[in-house]
């Protein structure tokens, strides 16, 4: 993950909604809490405990709870870990998750990193919330579970998810640098590069976390046991399917690809010796014969760095619906992949945007949501109803809104009509409910003039609808507040 752009944050905004350009393509990008930004943020997850809450992470070490409702202004801080942390280059509050049984337990899992003498580390924490309602997290109930060395700053990891087997995974970078100098993601004995898979529910020896049994490395003395898969380069973002029990995984590439993988336990996904399904070192004649593929990668040409996203099954957008949906960090570029088996895969670009798409994540509906690291801001996607969608000129009948967009306070709304014709304007919100009717019937030809107050319209992307008996033709508007 390429986190360290900060020479960018004085020209980036991203605010402004994204459509499709070459498709048409019902799915529009709305920002999700519009009264909301986080600071470099990291992360975003549920609680899974029935309070509908989302929680967001910045990578100074903040989690941040809020309603999940558009309408929401403020939010909660519900664990602040500033104190612990590094952020040097790619470093800081990488990932967090609760517990399943969260409701019950109030533990909440932190992946973050920290230095002590020059020498940096990746620490996996939990920590217990506070009784009864959960809305906070005090720092003193840190148990520190794990902690590994890191050779350099980047390629730290850093998700970190419970599986449907109720064990914890924990995704580790190599270590860093530029092509695994040390070659740690091929060494069985260190735990870089590696997807590992911890019980967290019990401990064993000297350790507070205890190794499945069906681990694959469990019974190697060569090998860690607390990995479940290796050869990775960095894996920033992985999930798991929550119907199919799927884990995928956006691999970081280094040079050329970047990759999606399908993790499954004990394979090596390559690194460093194939980047994507290309040799690397060596750079060429390299034995792949033991190695697992991915599913899916793309080149310099498609983006820079993947974030790796969720498998959809969510109610609110229907397209979308069993596809792996993902994003890559660098070029803004969004796509939706359809897999059934290694032969057959298609891979759809959704959007090309001006995000920096650093993370996604799901409510307690498995709705699916994106941030945008250097905004700060969180996003989803809609389907703009067949009523409110399309943009044609019909007979000399024309629909125009001010420029620049977005208005202020009022927005001047004129319309074009070559004769007299019935005529119904109103406006409409992304979900196709109109929310104000603006004026009807019969009406002579010429420019017709409506002055839109906007006050009491809460911020959001909006569509004006002029209906004749032609058709109609609507416009996108931005209120801002």
């Amino acid at each position: 993950m390429r986190l360290p752009l900060l020479t960018l944050l004085s020209t980036i905004a991203t605010l402004s909604l994204t459509t499709l350009s070459a498709q048409e393509n019902s799915l529009e990008i709305v920002e999700s809490f519009p009264s909301l930004s986080f600071p470099q943020l990291t992360d975003i997850q549920n609680a899974g405990d029935g309070t509908n809450r989302l929680f967001a992470s910045d990578r100074g070490g903040q989690i941040h709870a809020f309603a999940n409702d558009p309408d929401v202004e403020t939010s909660t801080l519900f664990l602040d870990i500033g104190k612990l942390i590094t952020t040097e280059a790619e470093m800081g509050l990488l990932s967090f998750t609760f517990h399943p049984n969260f409701q019950e337990n109030g533990y909440l899992f932190t992946l973050y990193n920290f230095s002590i003498e020059e020498m940096n580390y990746t620490r996996l924490s939990r920590f217990t919330a506070s009784s009864p309602n959960h809305n906070s997290v005090d720092l003193s109930t840190e148990v520190v579970l794990l902690e590994v060395l890191q050779p350099f700053t980047n390629h730290d990891g850093g998700q970190i998810a419970f599986g449907p087997d109720g064990y914890l995974y924990i995704g580790l970078g190599d270590g860093g640098n530029g092509g695994d100098p040390y070659n740690n993601a091929q060494n069985l004995k260190t735990l870089l590069g590696t997807i590992l898979r911890l019980d967290v529910d019990n401990s064993s020896d000297s350790l507070n976390y205890s190794i499945p049994s069906t681990n694959p490395f469990v019974a190697d003395t060569n090998a860690r046991p607390e990995i479940w898969a290796w050869g990775l380069r960095s894996p920033w973002r992985f999930s798991f399917d929550t119907e199919t029990g799927t884990l995928w995984a956006g691999d970081v590439g280094q040079e050329r690809y970047e990759e999606i993988d399908i993790i499954e336990g004990g394979k090596n996904y390559g690194w460093r010796i194939m980047e994507s399904w290309y040799c690397f070192a060596p750079e060429t004649d390299c034995d792949s014969s033991t190695l697992t593929s991915p599913v899916w990668g793309y080149d310099r040409s498609g983006g820079k760095s993947v974030t790796g996203g969720h498998v959809y099954h969510g109610s609110k957008v229907p397209q979308l619906q069993n596809r792996y949906v993902y994003a890559d960090f660098v070029f803004g570029n969004i796509w939706a992949l359809d897999y059934v088996s290694d032969n057959d895969v298609t891979n759809e670009l959704l959007f090309d945007t001006d995000h920096f798409i650093v993370t996604f994540g799901v409510d307690e509906n498995r709705e699916l949501y994106f941030a945008d690291y250097f905004s700060g801001r969180i996003y989803n996607f809609v389907e703009v109803p067949a009523t409110v969608d399309g943009n044609k000129e019909m007979k000399g009948i024309k629909l125009n809104l001010p420029t620049p967009n977005p208005p202020h306070s009022t927005v001047d709304i004129s319309y074009e009509l070559p004769s007299r014709t019935e005529i119904r304007l109103a406006l409409f919100n992304v979900l196709g409910k109109e929310i104000r009717f603006l004026a009807e019937g019969k009406q002579e030809p010429g420019v017709h003039h409506i002055n839109l107050n906007t006050l009491d319209i809460p911020s959001g992307i909006y569509y004006v609808q002029l209906n004749t008996s032609e058709g109609h033709l609507s416009q996108k508007m931005t209120i801002l507040h």
